[in-house]
């Protein structure tokens, strides 16, 4: 550019400079201040030519760059956030997943199918019993549901769960919730799990055994609706759960409170050293019929152990929990105790009042559990400090009968004992007791797909007969 305007510059001063030349050579004499006089004239001249040659370079360059970008108006706006709203990425992760580019909304179709087969071999005779408390072999579609979960605009969540196994349509779970609330944490409000119990709280699909413990059964509550908090606390080392509750799926006449507060005080290893302790309680006001009963360890047993319905005015459920995690060895347990208080019995007055003596009076029942498990294959049991849980166990290999790999192998044994059974000369309540020894092993043939298989040495040991009961029993289990 300079060198454009400095030749421009050299032929305007040439083409000045000639006549003035020839005007001095033909006058035989050179006029110097005239001479001086012109050259700055060219030199003021050629500045001047320079900037307007800059000028219009600058104009060319301009004019060849694309358009600045303009402000979108509000409706260009809107249809871009439609467009981002609309614009679901999808993917697998253990169930089939949406969700927009800003993770705000989410959506996850889950569900499971489990189907049992069971073989039993229990006393031909049962002392004072009969015929209808006797087992009989069959199948069964344990578990059948489908499971929608997710979140709105980031911070609100919801969760449909339905379950098809009876014979008509059975609403599991159904809840919207929020997050990130100061103190609480996660608030939910709808019908979900009370917080009480490990064995409870962990999902049937990351279960050991077939069928929770016989204390589990009885004790802890099913699902219930109600307004209900989580949060964590020390980097994740300490969880507690509570709310409040208005009856279960077959009770909505009492009020429960209900809490949880667990502790890891060992996590190491990304989850394959775990030591975890917890407590629980829950206080309940049926002021009607309330009842415990348990299966001897599969779900097509009868109801050995069952108290029938009791005129309870308060329960009180108390519960201690812990698990250890050493590697592909874990060991887990948990003691659990109701406390009945009973409703005063209506009664006329006698001279003698003696009804006073066969009143009832406040009962107890209890129950525990002891568990262990070793993967042959050396996996280990997944710990989620989030839930205080056990949660999806993920084989090394697959299953693949080309490529000869095996999956995942566990072997399991528990025992679990309960009693019902509370009473003296005067009165009390006679629910039976029993206990169960039960062997299990696990193939884990992908993360989503297991084979289960359960042995179950149960005895029974109610007021009106006694005697023991050998179960076989198996599953094929896929969950996503």
């Amino acid at each position: 550019m300079q060198e454009r305007a400095w030749w421009m510059a050299c032929l305007c001063f040439a083409g000045c400079l000639t006549p003035a030349c020839a005007t001095a050579q033909g006058q035989g004499e050179v006029d110097v201040e005239a001479l001086v006089k012109q050259v700055q004239e060219l030199a003021e001249a050629n500045r001047a030519l320079t900037e307007r040659v800059v000028e219009l370079e600058n104009r060319l360059a301009e004019s060849e760059q694309p358009p600045a970008p303009q402000a979108p108006t509000e409706q260009a706006a809107q249809a871009d956030a439609a467009a981002a709203r609309v614009a679901l990425r999808t993917y697998w992760d253990d169930g089939l997943r949406f969700e927009t580019p800003d993770q705000a909304f989410r959506l996850k179709i889950g569900g499971r199918v489990m189907f049992d087969a069971g073989f039993f071999d229990s006393p031909n005779y049962w002392s004072l019993g009969g015929a209808e408390i006797d087992e009989h072999d069959g199948t069964e579609v344990r578990r059948l549901r489908l499971n929608f979960s997710g979140q709105i605009y980031g911070d609100y969540l919801y969760e449909v769960e339905v379950g098809f196994a009876d014979d008509e349509p059975d609403v599991i779970d159904a809840y919207v919730g929020m997050k990130g609330v100061p103190v609480l944490g996660t608030l939910r409000a709808g019908q979900f799990s009370e917080p009480l119990g490990l064995e409870a709280l962990t999902s049937a699909n990351h279960l050991t055994f077939l069928e929770r413990s016989m204390p589990t059964q009885a004790f802890v509550p099913y699902r219930s609706r109600g307004l209900g908090f989580s949060n964590q606390f020390l980097d994740k080392r300490l969880t507690l759960a509570g709310g409040v509750f208005n009856g279960g799926v077959d009770q909505d006449n009492h009020w429960n409170v209900t809490a949880r507060l667990t502790g890891t005080p060992w996590y190491a290893n990304e989850g394959r050293r775990v030591l975890h302790l917890g407590v629980g309680w829950s206080h309940r006001n049926p002021e009607s019929e309330y009842g415990f009963y348990a299966r001897p360890g599969s779900h097509l047993a009868n109801k050995h152990l069952n108290t029938g319905e009791l005129p309870a005015d308060e329960v009180d459920l108390r519960g201690a929990e812990a698990a250890l995690v050493l590697g592909p060895f874990s060991i887990q347990g948990e003691f659990l105790r109701a406390d009945v208080d009973f409703l005063p019995e209506p009664r006329d007055l006698t001279i003698f009042d003696l009804d006073r003596f066969f009143t009832l009076e406040d009962r107890h029942f209890d129950g525990y559990y002891v568990q262990a498990s070793y993967f042959l294959t050396g996996e280990h049991r997944v710990y989620d400090p989030a839930t205080a849980c056990f949660d999806r166990v993920v084989p090394r290999n697959r299953f693949r009968l080309r490529g000869g790999t095996w999956g995942a192998w566990e072997v399991a044994a528990r025992y679990d004992e309960l009693g019902l059974d509370d009473f003296d000369v005067r009165s009390g309540v006679i629910g039976g007791e029993g206990h169960n020894l039960t062997l299990g092993l696990n193939w884990y043939l992908t993360p989503n797909v297991r084979l289960m298989m359960n042995y179950v040495k149960s005895h029974v040991d109610q007021f009106a007969y006694e005697g023991d009961i050998d179960i076989w029993q198996t599953r094929f289990q896929a969950d996503f």
